[in-house]
């Protein structure tokens, strides 16, 4: 039933920058990363103004002589350009942020920018409590929201919840039993 709802990758501790296995006995019981939706969410909000920077230079066409059109359409190629590496860098850090939970561990890897990766990694006998939160109507909706993971004593100034948070994952309730049940296992 989990291989359906999240992926397994038994190669995924040969992959560049992430933590290796504690034990040779240590294995991926699955991973997540954000819910698709936010990417479709992204790509959709650029389109939106890839539309809106078409019909200003349909405007300026048919309005301003030919070098202020030439002009417009510099400026229309270079936002463009900027939108489509927004995008790019989006998708960069959108694929190579994960969680990666296994038998023995939770891992949280958070790719910010080209070259800021961050990784944390919690024992699962040390988790007190774990929770999940979907704030709105598009994670109502599309089914996702932010499985919060709590230890004693545990503080992160980065992070407003003071917890180790995974943002917009899939299926969140789903994850939280997955994870109650294999901490239980571990205590």
């Amino acid at each position: 039933m989990w291989q359906e709802v999240f992926h397994s990758d038994k190669n995924l501790w040969a992959t560049k920058g992430l933590p290796k296995p504690i034990q040779d006995d240590e294995d991926v019981v699955f991973v997540v990363r954000e819910d698709l939706a936010i990417l479709v969410f992204k790509m959709l909000e650029l389109l939106l103004i890839f539309t809106f920077l078409l019909l200003i230079r349909l405007l300026v066409a048919s309005f301003l002589e030919a070098g202020w059109v030439a002009l417009y359409d510099t400026i229309f190629f270079t936002l463009n350009t900027i939108l489509i590496l927004n995008f790019a860098l989006f998708f960069h850090n959108y694929y190579l942020s994960l969680q990666i939970v296994t038998n023995l561990r939770v891992i949280d890897v958070e790719q910010n920018g080209l070259f800021n990766r961050r990784a944390n990694q919690l024992a699962l006998k040390n988790i007190q409590n774990i929770t999940y939160k979907q704030n709105g109507l598009l994670p109502y909706i599309f089914n996702y929201g932010d499985v919060i993971i709590e230890t004693a004593g545990q503080h992160d100034p980065v992070r407003q919840d003071g917890g180790f948070v995974f943002q917009n994952v899939p299926k969140p309730a789903i994850v939280v039993e997955k994870l109650k049940a294999l901490s239980l296992d571990k205590k």
